[in-house]
């Protein structure tokens, strides 16, 4: 039960990131750069379940190790994308930039604020398991 938890603060982040990346697309007229986590298909929003539940696990070293590697994988594919559609999204950011702001800041505070929240509970339940041995 107490890793379906973790899963589940996973499931809300991505369904809030959505509906926030939907509000910057604003029905056509805005920008679809902030889909790039949920890329390929939506199935980027998987790995915020997967890495809560990994969370959970991290009692050995492989399980620390798949966290490490699977959210590095999912930055690097990031990075990727958005060098890649930087060019041709920079002016719809910009544009609903000026006529929304909040449509673009809230995508970027909440990915980032979950990246935030993400690290120091990993590094908070390392240092709770070194301590105890």
């Amino acid at each position: 039960m107490y890793t379906f938890r973790f899963a589940l603060l996973g499931i809300i982040f991505s369904i809030a990131y959505v509906i926030f990346a939907m509000g910057a697309a604003g029905f056509g007229h805005g920008t679809y750069l902030f889909f790039i986590p949920a890329w390929p298909y939506g199935l980027g929003l998987l790995v915020y379940p997967v890495l809560f539940h990994l969370l959970s696990l991290l009692e050995n070293y492989r399980t620390r190790w798949i966290f490490v590697c699977v959210a590095l994988l999912h930055y690097a594919t990031i990075a990727l994308l958005l060098s890649a559609r930087w060019s041709d999204e920079a002016s719809y950011v910009q544009r609903t930039l000026s006529v929304e702001p909040l449509n673009v800041v809230l995508p970027v505070v909440w990915f980032f604020a979950g990246q935030i929240v993400l690290w120091i509970c990993f590094t908070l339940k390392i240092k709770s398991f070194e301590s105890r041995v």
